[in-house]
């Protein structure tokens, strides 16, 4: 590797490594006088499993109740419960989360470039252009550092992928127990993960129709399909389910052409606005490299990339698209789709260069036209005109480049820097645009916050013996300490397998206030999801009134709460 590419890696480690710090630092608040942290309302859910099973009451929603697997990443949870283990305070316990983010997301930038090492060749710049790429990408920086378990599904895929392409290149038992172990780890983490390894498995029977099977290739069957029988027998004799009780959650109750339909809205809106830079390029240069169109491994990269987002819209999307970046299940596929475009545009020749040129200039315009989106639904002056800026600056870039291209050869690494750069703006916009200009630090960050000052605060103002009603069912009840009812039934069998009670939502379309509120009596009703004028009737019919704001407090039960306390100033 050339010196002044290798200075320009570690230039690009140590940049991410301080952006992610800062994200971190910028994600805590103050309860009490001291700094706490916290982590996206979903990942709090595994953190409240994980804390009961540290504290020795098992993988359990509630500790001394039947067992319900209202989590879809057990090994990640499990992960979790190790760090509830250490003697810190548990308002530290996210930030060790976050740290083990960092280190997740320096180990993807450093195997998303030895997969582009094997796919473009160690002296291209696209190993350096992938490194970039993935290591400033907000989605996937906002996922790991939020406490979920992408950025580590997206490692263990980049991994297994990074051994199946050495087992293509030349036969090796210490790759095929490196693509076993990481898929089996994925398969472990959530049991959606199927996906990317019947993709990778098709790639394997390829390798193996080319260059002979070796015994050794068993292996990987084997254990995955030892694991699957495993994670099975597990689920049933613990929670006497053979899925998560998500699964019945967000996948029973609504017609297959239900989920596809809102699984293609969202998906066509991801790619119209937001990864619509990278595919436009990408499929130019597809039409203008013939050899790369038909690489084995570009072909692995582009089916990993497909199958999750033909698996994105199978399940409906996911419930976060309207932060118009990828999703959870998109954003694992996107370092194998990075590899390709890197490799398309730094290894263009002329040819291919003047090419790629004609659609660099169409950018600019896309964006501008973006810009128009954005002042619509995001009113900030700041950040539309920042993005006008980019516009104007993509506009310009490209023009140049097209006219130059017109008149004489454009130097290549100089093409590959421009068009990488586009890239970074036009892909990563909209999310750091919401993390600087918002007084939020991005979104659901500060609502995040404030509902785990909360959950600290139930903590403070209530006896032990309260039963609390949520439906955010993840920071609050952690803090909390306390009893809790998911109102909208992750961790409720019976909301789950019950009817949705409004059009398909992922994840938050069923719920049911006659059982979870008429029937099971909790003391504090924290919020109700979308209630009707009956629902309201019926929470004063069954004994609530309102305090709080949206809470409802139970008129027999106001001996558990101290309202002063609840209302006090860290609220």
């Amino acid at each position: 590797m050339n010196p002044p590419i290798k200075r320009w890696h570690w230039l690009c480690l140590i940049t991410a490594g301080l952006f992610y710090v800062v994200f971190i630092w910028k994600n805590s608040f103050f309860f009490g006088g001291v700094r706490c942290f916290s982590l996206f309302d979903d990942g709090m859910i595994s953190m409240r499993y994980a804390k009961n099973l540290a504290d020795g009451f098992g993988l359990r929603w509630n500790p001394g109740e039947p067992p319900v697997e209202g989590y879809t990443n057990l090994l990640w949870t499990l992960y979790l419960a190790l760090i509830h283990l250490l003697p810190i305070a548990i308002y530290k316990t996210s930030l060790v989360v976050m740290l083990s983010g960092v280190v997740i997301l320096i180990a993807n930038m450093l195997v998303t470039k030895r997969i582009a090492e094997l796919v473009a060749g160690e002296n291209s710049y696209a190993p350096l252009a992938s490194m970039v790429l993935t290591a400033f990408y907000y989605p996937l920086i906002y996922w790991t550092l939020r406490g979920m378990e992408v950025g580590f599904l997206c490692l263990l895929v980049n991994y297994a992928v990074l051994c199946a392409m050495r087992l293509h290149d030349k036969y090796s038992t210490g790759n095929v127990l490196g693509l076993t172990l990481a898929l089996a780890a994925a398969l472990l983490t959530r049991p959606d993960m199927v996906v990317p390894i019947g993709v990778i498995g098709l790639f394997l029977i390829f390798v193996i129709s080319k260059s002979g099977f070796k015994l050794g290739f068993l292996l990987t069957p084997l254990i995955i399909g030892a694991v699957m029988v495993g994670l099975t027998m597990f689920r049933m004799k613990y929670y006497g389910e053979p899925v998560p009780n998500t699964y019945y959650l967000k996948v029973t109750g609504v017609t297959l052409w239900e989920r596809i339909d809102r699984g293609i809205i969202v998906l066509a809106e991801l790619f119209a606005y937001h990864l619509w830079p990278v595919l436009v390029l990408l499929l130019v240069g597809l039409w203008a490299n013939p050899q790369i169109r038909w690489n084995p491994k570009v072909i692995l990269l582009l089916g990993l990339f497909f199958g999750q987002s033909v698996y994105s819209v199978y399940v409906g999307g996911d419930a976060w698209e309207w932060m118009n970046f990828s999703n959870r299940y998109v954003c694992i596929a996107l370092p194998a789709l990075f590899v390709v475009f890197s490799t398309i545009v730094c290894n263009a020749d002329v040819s291919q260069i003047k090419k790629l040129s004609l659609a660099v200039p169409f950018l600019g315009v896309g964006l501008f036209i973006q810009s128009y989106y954005y002042v619509k639904i995001k009113p900030e002056k700041l950040a539309a005109a920042s993005l006008i800026a980019v516009g104007l600056f993509v506009l310009l870039a490209g023009g140049w480049v097209w006219l130059r291209n017109r008149k004489s050869q454009i130097p290549a690494p100089f093409f590959a820097s421009i068009v990488i750069l586009i890239a970074c703006l036009t892909l990563n916009f909209f999310g750091t645009s919401n993390w600087i200009f918002q007084k939020n630090n991005g979104l659901l960050i500060k609502l995040d916050a404030v509902a785990s000052r909360h959950g600290m605060m139930l903590n403070k103002a209530t006896t032990p013996d309260i039963t609390i009603a949520y439906v955010w069912a993840g920071a609050t009840p952690y803090f909390a300490g306390r009893k809790a009812i998911d109102l909208l039934g992750k961790s409720d069998p019976v909301i789950a397998k019950g009817k949705p009670a409004t059009k398909f939502f992922p994840g938050h379309n069923k719920w049911n206030y006659s059982y979870s509120v008429g029937q099971l009596k909790p003391d504090l009703v924290e919020a109700l999801w979308e209630p009707t004028d009956t629902d309201l009737s019926n929470m004063t019919a069954w004994g609530y009134e309102p305090c709080l704001g949206r809470s409802y407090l139970r008129l027999a039960s106001t001996n558990k709460v101290n309202l002063a306390v609840l209302g006090g100033p860290d609220q």
